[in-house]
């Protein structure tokens, strides 16, 4: 069974997904693309966390989605090795 958490992050990397030329485009800043990522894609994936029990694992999957979009918004790859805990 899936949790809430799961179905959530489902439901936003789809969102995060159509939103994909926004990320790529090279004339927005990058405050205004942070700015549209939190209103448009955190929004959606925290509404209802009042109700939520986080679990170690779920919290894992939070932050490892959180960090994939942020990459991508950074225009950062995989082979790029960036850390977690380096590109805070």
């Amino acid at each position: 069974m899936l949790t809430k958490i799961l179905r959530h992050i489902g439901l936003v990397s789809n969102i995060f997904g159509r939103l994909a030329n926004i990320w790529k485009r090279t004339g927005l800043s990058l405050q205004t693309k942070i700015r549209l990522y939190n209103a448009l894609v955190i929004s959606v994936l925290l509404y209802g966390s009042e109700t939520w029990t986080v679990l170690k694992a779920d919290e894992r999957r939070l932050e490892a989605f959180n960090m994939n979009c942020q990459r991508q918004i950074l225009g950062n790859l995989w082979f790029h090795f960036v850390t977690n805990a380096s590109s805070h």
